[in-house]
Parts: structure tokens; sequence; C-alpha cells
């Protein structure tokens, strides 16, 4: 075991701490006798020591010496005579003793280490050899003889170069300028030539020797060498395999097409036939054997067309063909015909593309659809009772590409944990039992995997046996910046601030329709029952702020959503409420059901959101088609019963369309200019612009309501000492809410819905009245 000094102390800097000392003691002329007995022992020791390789006898020497002073001290101290020089002189000779004795442990630990140092690098059998910086060869250790072939006394002073090819003679020079700049080159692969002249390939490392430790100057370089031609024979070999193995993979792929081609050519033949014999007279039976052959037929040219796709991937031949087309639309497509498979057992199936999906963007519209469909029919196939949801969203953004991120999540048997990571692979499902029960390949995931893979993205799923699952892919698409990317602007026009009833028992069809509705622009109400949705329109009629629109779903447990719509259009406040059914099923009875109750329009879920838009705007223009011919007729019969006593210029501030649509008619038959505000924000800003004689100020608007509107007014008028009257409008007619509206500066008060008579009646009254003459001007 080697033993290192506690103290670390350079041999120089020990000599010439100790020649200092000695010199002092020279100087002192005291106790010369002992310093030179010191030194004459020192010296000895060391001698001993550097013989017997045993660094520790100086302290041995140091002891002694420090004993033999304190004798000589006792000595000259009994025989009298200057006792402050026998200390000092004392002091300083074991000062001297223990000095030399570390710096002589050091120095020949030092020589000792690197004298076994260098033994190891000669002795070892990895070939180390060091240079100078032009090339001449220094050393030469029995690794580099085993290498090369060279003896030591065969090498040593010659040029490096008689062990590189000639024609790499420059890749010496460009690494001996690494070393010079103090950089190490590192497993560099290249040829060498051993003294027989065979060559071998070598991988080196080659480090800069420097002048001393922490100095920057470079005085040489070490190299190590490693045959590494077992190495390189094989990664050929490798090579070779692979390639081989690479050649039977496309042969078999080929083998696949080609079968996969040579059996489809009959079966669309019996495809064909059994469609042809399903539209002929049948009887049970017999229906029933076609349908069996039918699915059956399905089933085997499903396998088929999974097979020739394993087969194109693994050949290396599959390559996706982007093009532009309607992600909304085609989503819509595919969740339509996985609903048809999901009401066969009860399974609601739903789609959500939110907002900010584009809705046009380049891509394989095709291979997009394979995965979509793959994954959601496994989630249907997989899912006995509950839903099926899949949800688009933007991961990620540039100018011109998009990262989508698509989520199908089901209700179904759930993945075991130790099967999650198998099932992506060709021929794999959870287990024998879920193979008999449900069928399928087990190719499916493992060419969506792929198909993701081409499109930059990656796919995994988040399971809980028995819970349900969810499948997640991500992929990169261009963005069709020339395309349609949101519906036409007229069709969401009609849509703002209209009030709209949509009524669904499931709980994810409410939150992303009506987050639909709501971005479009609509100002949506929900019900989850009939119960809840006829309150709904109550409520809202009571408020002044009728419902304009209702969409609902025909089945809701054990209510019916006809039933609804049959109670509105026998009350006299419902009956022209344009509606909008949502159905699961084609029904002959709906059909005969929903014409018999003036439905507006019936549409199969999960609906395409275009076909809903073009529906709901349709029932919306026609629907405000025939108020404006009963607010024509209502305001016609109030303009001739009373005529205005004078023109006004009115604003209007009132969000809900309808009843700026009626108000706005009555005033401007009696003769009055109307402007029109649909919150209280705008209202404040057109009366600090603009002139008006009168405002009517619903009290309950978004952004800002009529109380803080008022107050704002009012709060101008200070600093200009106008005041515009004020008629608040709300739904409410209890005294508490009158009286709070006169406190906040309002000039009178009238309740909703608009009444010709009301109206006009509080008009009157408040430019009859003294004070109002002088602030109406």
């Amino acid at each position: 075991m080697t033993v290192k000094p506690r103290v670390k102390i350079k041999p120089g800097v020990g000599v010439t701490i100790t020649l200092l000392i000695m010199a002092v003691v020279f100087v002192c002329d005291v106790l010369m006798d002992v310093a030179v007995d010191i030194g004459v022992l020192y010296s000895l020791a060391v001698l001993f020591s550097m013989v017997s390789g045993r660094p520790k006898v100086p302290f041995a020497v140091a002891a002694i010496g420090t004993a033999l002073v304190g004798v000589a001290a006792v000595v000259r101290w009994s025989g009298g005579g200057d006792h402050s020089g026998v200390a000092v002189s004392c002091v300083l000779s074991v000062a001297i003793l223990w000095l030399v004795a570390w710096t002589g442990y050091a120095l020949l630990r030092t020589l000792a280490d690197r004298s076994q140092l260098a033994e190891i690098i000669d002795t070892t059998d990895a070939p180390v050899f060091r240079k100078t910086l032009d090339g001449t060869i220094l050393s030469w250790n029995r690794g580099a003889e085993l290498q090369y072939g060279y003896k030591a006394d065969e090498v040593i002073g010659q040029p490096v170069t008689i062990l590189i090819p000639p024609e790499r003679h420059d890749e010496f020079d460009e690494i001996m300028a690494c070393i010079r700049r103090g950089e190490s080159v590192v497993n560099h692969e290249t040829v060498r030539v051993r003294k027989d002249g065979t060559r071998f390939n070598a991988m080196l490392t080659v480090s800069p020797i420097r002048a001393g430790e922490g100095e920057v100057i470079v005085i040489g370089a070490s190299s190590f060498t490693r045959d590494i031609t077992a190495l390189k024979e094989t990664e050929a070999e490798l090579e070779e395999a692979r390639a081989r193995a690479d050649a039977a993979s496309r042969a078999k792929s080929t083998f696949l097409s080609n079968m996969s081609h040579e059996i489809r050519t009959p079966l669309n033949g019996v495809i064909g036939m059994l469609e042809l014999m399903a539209d002929t007279p049948l009887n049970t039976e017999q229906k029933d054997y076609v349908e069996t052959a039918q699915s059956s037929a399905d089933l085997l040219m499903q396998v088929i067309n999974d097979i020739l796709d394993i087969s194109k991937i693994e050949a290396g031949k599959f390559e996706l063909d982007p093009m532009a087309f309607n992600l909304h639309d085609a989503v819509a497509d595919i969740m339509r015909v996985m609903a048809v498979r999901g009401r066969r057992h009860g399974v609601e199936v739903v789609y959500d593309l939110r907002p900010d999906v584009p809705m046009s963007i380049v891509a394989d519209r095709a291979r997009l659809t394979q995965v979509l469909v793959n994954l959601a029919g496994n989630a249907v196939k997989f899912t006995e009772q509950g839903e099926v949801v899949l949800t688009v969203e933007v991961e990620e953004r540039t100018d011109d590409r998009i990262c989508l991120h698509f989520r199908v999540q089901d209700t179904g048997i759930g993945i075991a944990p130790d099967r999650q990571e198998a099932i992506f692979r060709a021929f794999e499902q959870q287990d024998a039992a879920v193979s008999r029960r449900f069928g399928g390949t087990g190719l499916g995931l493992a060419i969506c995997g792929a198909l993701v893979g081409m499109m930059g993205g990656e796919i995994w799923l988040e399971s809980k046996e028995g819970r349900g699952s969810t499948f997640h892919f991500t992929g990169w698409f261009g963005l069709d910046l020339e395309g349609v990317t949101r519906p036409l602007t007229h069709k969401l026009a009609i849509l703002s601030d209209v009030p709209v009833l949509l009524i669904d028992d499931n709980k994810t069809n409410r939150r992303i329709l009506g987050d639909l509705l709501s971005n479009w622009g609509c100002a949506c109400r929900v019900a989850a029952n009939i119960g809840d949705a006829w309150k709904h329109l109550e409520d809202a009629q009571h408020a002044g702020d009728p419902i304009c629109l209702v969409v609902c779903d025909v089945m809701m447990g054990e209510e019916n959503g006809y039933d609804l719509v049959e109670r509105m259009r026998a009350d006299t406040r419902f009956k022209n409420v344009p509606v909008i059914m949502l159905s699961s099923s084609e029904n002959g009875h709906e059909n005969a059901r929903a014409q018999e109750l003036k439905v507006a329009a019936r549409l199969l879920k999960p609906a395409k959101r275009s076909v809903l838009l073009n529906h709901i705007s349709t029932a919306l223009a026609e629907h405000m088609d025939r108020l404006d011919e009963q607010v024509d007729a209502i305001a016609d019969a109030s303009a001739d019963a009373a005529p205005a006593k004078a023109a006004l210029r009115i604003l209007l501030a009132e969000d809900n369309p309808v009843n700026r649509k009626l108000a706005s008619a009555l005033l401007a038959k009696w003769g009055h200019t109307v402007v029109c505000a649909v919150d209280g924000r705008e209202a404040v800003a057109r009366v600090a612009a603009e002139r008006f004689d009168l405002v009517l100020m619903d009290l309950r608007m978004p952004e800002m309501d009529g109380d803080a509107a008022t107050a704002e007014i009012r709060a101008m008028e200070k600093t200009t000492d106008a005041h515009v009257p004020i008629i608040a409008v709300s739904a409410s007619a209890d005294v508490e809410t009158q009286a709070r509206c006169l406190e906040a500066g309002m000039d009178a008060y009238i309740t909703k819905p608009y009444r010709a008579e009301n109206l006009r009646s509080a008009i009157d009254k408040l430019f009859d009245r003294p004070d109002a003459g002088d602030g109406a001007a």
C-alpha cells in the first residue's frame, strides 16, 4: 500500500528552506557542531533510504537527532553561558531535523511513484509511446512492441512516420497541429503499418505532454493505439447480414403484395355477388346467411388490406400523399360512421374540434382517416356502454405548419398495464380472450404507429383496466393558407347575441355543443332534461330576453324531445320558436312527427358542424323574417293609433336582437331617429360622442350593465351641465328595482317585454314634464 505524506512539500522548496535555516545557524555561530552532525546524519539517512527503498527512514533519523540535540542542550545548559543562545540553537536544530525528514520523504515518494508509473506503462500490453512535436519517438513500451513488431531500440529516435502509410502522412500533420494547440485527439479511426509491412485498422488517442504541472507549453505527445480490425470485420459482417435481411424482407413484402392482389380479385367478385343477392327476395333464413357471408367477406378484405399496408411499410414503399382538405368535414364524416356502429349497443359517439383548429389543412387525408377510423373503431368495439369522444386540439403552430393533438377516449374494457406497450406491435392484442371475443388481426395499431411516425408525430395511450382507455397521437401538417379557415362571416353575424337553448342529457354533448354555439356568438343556455328546458324558456321570456332557437336531442333517457316541441307549439309564447332536433337514428316515424310539429331541421348525431351552422342560420333568418312581420304589424297599429308629438333622436341600448328589432321598429314608426348600442360600454361611448334627446337603457347587458352605464353618463354630465333623459328597461316589475333605478339617476322605468302603449306612454309623460323640456333639446 502506498503511504502518502500528510503535508505535501515539494523537494526543491524543502531544500531551500533547509539551507536558509542552516545559514541562520551558521551566522549565529551557535552549536555548529550539532548542525554539522545533523547534516551528516541526514545525508546518511537519505542514502540509506534510496538504497533500501524505505522512505520513512528520515523520520527515524530525525527522532534520534532530536534526542541528541536534547542531550547536547542539557550539557551546554549545565555548563553555564548564554542560555538564550542554547535555546534558540536547539529549536532551530530540531526544526531542521524534521523539515529535512519531510523533504526527504516527499522526494523519495515522488521518485518512487514516477518510477512505478513508468514501470506500469513499460510493462502493460496497451500500446503507448511518446514523441516530440516533430514526430521523433522518445519512448516505446511492451504493448507497442507487441502491436507493431518493433523493439524499443529499433524505433526510439526514429520518425513516427515509419508507422504510418505514406498516403496518410497529411493526417499526421493535422493531428500534431491539434496537439500544438493543446487539444487532444480522441478515438480517431485510421490505418497503421507493422514492421512486417502489414496494415491494420487502428483507433488513436493522442494527448499533449506539457512542460510541467499546470503549464501551457506543449513539449511532446503521448499516443495510445487500439487495433480495431476485428471490430471492423464484425461491422462489415453485420452490414452484410442487414442487407440480406432487407432483401429477404423486400422479397416477403413483394410476395405478400402479389398474393394480396391475387386474393382481392376473386374476393371482390364474392362481395359483389353477395350484395346483388341481398337485393333479391329472400326469406329470413336466407337473409341471415347472406348477411353472415357479407360480414365474413368484409372482415377478410380488411385483413388483406392490413397485410398489404404492413408489407409496404416494411419494404419502405409506403409514402404519404398530402393535399389540402377540410379537416372539420373529414372528422365529422368519420365520427358519423362510428356513431352508426355505436348506436347498435347504446354507445354515444361525440367529437370535439377546438375553436383554434383550422378548418383546412394539407395532409394525406386517406392515411389520417385510416388512423382515426382504426382508433375510433377500436374504441367503439371495446366499449359496451358509455361514450367515445374524439378531441382535436392545436399542440404547436408555425407560420405554415401546425401540430395537432388527437385524443380518442372511451369508457370501455381498458388495457392491462403489462400489455400497453405490446399492443403497438404487429399481430399483438391485449390477450387471447379479447382476440376471440372481439376479433381482429392485431395489425391496426402497428400500422397506425408507422403512419403517425411518417406524419412526424408520436402515438401513446393511457388506460386503466375496466375503466376505459385514451389513445393519443400527434402529427405535423401543412396549413392551407389559401383555403377556407372559418365559417362564412354572414352566417355567424346572424347568430351574434342570439339567445339559444341547448337540451341534451349527455354531459359531454352539452359541453361540446354549448362551447360551439358560444364560440359562434350565441347567448347559449343549456338544459339536461325537459323540465329544466321548460324553466329556461319561461325564465327567459319573463326576463324580456326570449329564446330565439332551440337545439334539442330526441332521446333523453325516458323523455322525448318531441314532447317538449309539442308543448311549445301549444303555447302562444313559444309556438313560433324554431327547433332543430338531433337524433341518433334514422326513423320514418320521427320524420313524420318532425314535419307535423314544424321542426326546422332534423340532423343525425354527431351533426357535421358546417351542416348544423347552415340549418341554424337558415332557421334564425326565417324566424327573424317572421318577427319583422309581427313587429311591422304592431308598429303600424301603434302608429295609426297615435302619431308622435315630436321627433326625437333616441339611443336604444339593448343586447337582445329581437327586442332591438321590436323597439326600433316602434320608435321609427312614431317618427323618431333610433341609434342602437348592444351593451352599456357602447352606450356610454355614443352619449359621449353624439347628441341624443333620450336613452332607452336595458338594465341587463354584457360588458357593462345599465346601472353602471347610467352612472358614467351622469358623471360626464357634471362637467357639461347637460342632462339627457334615461328610461330604464327591465324584466323586473318590483318596487325595489324601480326605486334603485331612480336613485341611480334614471328618469323613468318600463318593464319588458316591450309593449307599444307602455313605451309610448313613458316617452310622452317624460317630455310633457316641465323639467324635461330644458334637458331634451
